[in-house]
């Protein structure tokens, strides 16, 4: 529970003053856990948006899964595992963060390895960051309100 509480802290803490971390746009993290059925998982993803004074960010977000079937690596966008994720690329507007929550099943047969995210903002100045993370489950999804 503390630890919970003290990525909470340095979550909110890197949002309002970035200090080690480069101002601008960021992929915070992306939590997934166990969903209802299996080969299903309940996921969150944290956009944020690190900067002394804060402006309206809007951009467009792509998530793929990365991982292995039939032998040959293979890639699935998010909205092709996820009906909350209608469109190849998630429309992010937001200040401060914006976090994006669902549900994804992977297909039979898939072994996922990785998750990478690409995020494009165009206001209030065009940044694009890339980032990669190992496919890890855990029991619980971070707590951080919209």
């Amino acid at each position: 529970a503390i630890a919970e509480l003290e990525k909470g802290v340095h979550f909110y803490r890197s949002l309002m003053a970035p200090g080690e971390q480069a101002e601008g746009l960021s992929v915070h993290s992306i939590d997934l856990k166990p969903g209802q059925e299996g080969g299903s998982y309940q996921f969150r993803i944290l956009v944020q948006q690190s900067a002394r004074k804060h402006n309206l960010l809007t951009g467009t977000l792509e998530i793929l899964v990365h991982g292995e079937e039939r032998g040959e690596e293979k890639a699935y966008n998010l909205s092709e595992l996820s009906e909350q994720v209608p469109d190849p690329e998630i429309r992010l507007r937001f200040k401060y963060f914006q976090a994006i929550d669902g549900e994804l099943a992977l297909p039979a047969g898939f072994i996922p390895a990785t998750v990478s995210a690409a995020a494009k903002s165009s206001k209030p100045k065009r940044v694009r960051v890339e980032k990669e993370f190992p496919w890890s489950v855990q029991e619980k999804i971070s707590d951080v309100r919209r």
